[in-house]
């Protein structure tokens, strides 16, 4: 399929696991579509793993070193957002359903 092919050849991520367990505890993707700036589609962290600061460093990580610049949350995601807003990402309008927002970053 050359649609997953592109998705392959222009998502960039990072993956973490635990070194004990070989457990997941969590991921950040970004798709970058040929451009330099990119749209951050998946953050995740393990439940067993939350509250630790990861999910936070993931997305940071995900500005800072994946150029990610626009995003879209759930709007009960209280945390993501607020993790968003505090790497200078604003609510610009409603994502690809009611339930989202559509979020992009400051000055981009």
């Amino acid at each position: 399929n050359q649609y997953l092919q592109q998705l392959i050849d222009e998502t960039y991520g990072e993956i973490l696991y635990s070194p004990n367990s070989d457990e997941l505890v969590g991921y950040v993707f970004v798709y970058r579509s040929g451009r330099n700036k990119g749209f951050m589609f998946n953050l995740w962290v393990n439940p067993k793993y939350r509250n630790h600061g990861l999910g936070t460093m993931l997305a940071k990580d995900a500005v800072m070193n994946l150029n990610a610049v626009d995003l879209t949350v759930d709007k009960n995601n209280y945390t993501a957002i607020r993790i968003y807003k505090n790497l200078g990402f604003e609510i610009s309008g409603n994502g690809n359903t009611p339930n989202e927002y559509y979020m992009k970053k400051r000055g981009n």
